[in-house]
């Protein structure tokens, strides 16, 4: 079975599908998988290519001591978490939940497993 880890993916425009990804689409964006192969959090940003999404990624897990998870609604009403270094999102969930206590355990959750996670290549990226 894998191990939880960070993997880099090539966003297109059209992957975007509205999602509020700041910069230019079609940039690299990283997302966190667990064991299992399910996605529980993406980055907040994109970033223009593999190496500063790789270097951002170092950045996060350095400095997740400091960071704190918050919840937000959706326009569905559903829960959602980000986690948050110095006021700045940093990483937000890959989905949404209906009850606010499963959004924040997912985001302790992720907290946790990402600062045991081995640390990404910045060669890898998914296409």
């Amino acid at each position: 079975m894998a191990e939880p880890r960070f993997e880099l993916v090539h966003i297109s425009p059209e992957q975007l599908r509205g999602r509020g990804y700041t910069g230019l689409a079609g940039k690299v964006v990283w997302r966190f998988l667990s064991a299992n192969n399910r996605s529980l959090a993406q980055s907040a940003t994109s970033f223009p290519d593999a190496v500063s999404c790789a270097d951002a990624v170092g950045v996060l897990r350095d400095r997740l001591a400091l960071a704190e998870v918050i919840t937000v609604r959706d326009t569905h009403g559903k829960w959602l978490w980000q986690l948050r270094i110095a006021g700045v999102a940093a990483g937000v969930s890959a989905r949404s939940y209906q009850r606010r206590l499963h959004a924040v355990n997912s985001g302790n959750s992720f907290r946790e497993l990402a600062e045991h996670s081995p640390a990404v290549s910045g060669a890898r990226v998914r296409p």
